[in-house]
């Protein structure tokens, strides 16, 4: 897709050696403006280095795509000196059918699609994509279940095949990651929520952090800030199980998480944290 934008616009391209990590200011060669995709493990660590502030003076603008974003890296935005969009897209669309800036200015929750594009709702509230390049014409549908707003707008709410069904009560884990990711120590920012058995509620939600430093469990105390959640319906909502594992986060090759290899992995170990099945 990027070649592919490059042939249109008459750019030239930057080809670097794969890596979740973004390269440093010397790699990109100063006399031009540089447009930057991402994916969104690659912009939680760009943007934590010390020296992303001074390396986004190079580019004309980030674009992330592939996935949500960590809350917790948007908090780091306001120092950088490029702008920054978020695009929503699939397979089946080629390209991103929507944009929202999350930077300079206050971030924008809702995705504006681009001309030329239609969205609806089915009647499981996941979008319908419409447009003559796309599907011969035809509704595409996703699993994205979304709110649509007027002017073509919408905002995602969750994925319809990532819902945990816990024991009755429907749980988006995206949603569940805003709420408490502002409550985790800062070693903890690069966690997965997931679905997985339980002999009581039939699933569970699980929470999975990567991590490579040590002592993380000593510091974690997720009573503390479980706690401080006190709304009951969203203290429902929270992970039942806590699980460490002491390496990168799992990577697909089209840059999203391995979910399979999660479930199996946090079936051959033991969680750092349950919640007692005595106390709400």
């Amino acid at each position: 897709m990027l070649l592919a934008r490059a042939f249109l616009a008459e750019i030239d391209v930057l080809l670097l050696p794969p890596s979740a990590q973004i390269p440093s200011r010397e790699a990109f060669p100063s006399e031009k403006k540089w447009f930057v995709p991402m994916l969104p493990n690659q912009f939680n660590a760009f943007v934590r280095d010390e020296n992303a502030a001074e390396c986004s003076r190079l580019f004309s603008g980030i674009l992330l795509g592939g996935g949500p974003l960590d809350p917790s890296s948007t908090a780091d935005l306001q120092k950088l000196n490029c702008p920054v969009f978020h695009s929503y897209g699939m397979t089946e669309t080629a390209s991103h059918i929507g944009l929202r800036k999350i930077h300079p200015g206050q971030e924008n929750p809702l995705f504006q699609t681009l001309k030329g594009i239609e969205i609806r709702l089915n009647k499981n509230d996941c979008l319908e994509i419409k447009a003559s390049e796309i599907n011969n014409g035809e509704w595409l549908t996703s699993h994205d279940m979304v709110e649509i707003f007027e002017g073509n707008q919408f905002k995602i709410i969750g994925r319809s095949d990532f819902v945990v069904n816990s024991g009755g009560l429907k749980i988006h884990p995206e949603i569940v990651r805003k709420l408490i990711s502002a409550y985790l120590p800062a070693e903890a920012c690069d966690f997965e929520l997931l679905g997985c058995p339980d002999d009581i509620l039939g699933e569970k939600l699980a929470m999975v952090i990567f991590t490579q430093k040590e002592g993380l469990k000593e510091i974690l105390n997720p009573d503390n800030w479980f706690n401080a959640i006190s709304n009951p319906a969203e203290r429902r909502t929270l992970p039942k199980s806590i699980y460490l594992i002491e390496e990168i986060r799992p990577i697909l090759p089209g840059g999203k998480t391995d979910f399979m290899f999660l479930r199996k992995k946090i079936e051959e170990i033991v969680p750092v944290w349950e919640k007692p099945k005595t106390k709400e």
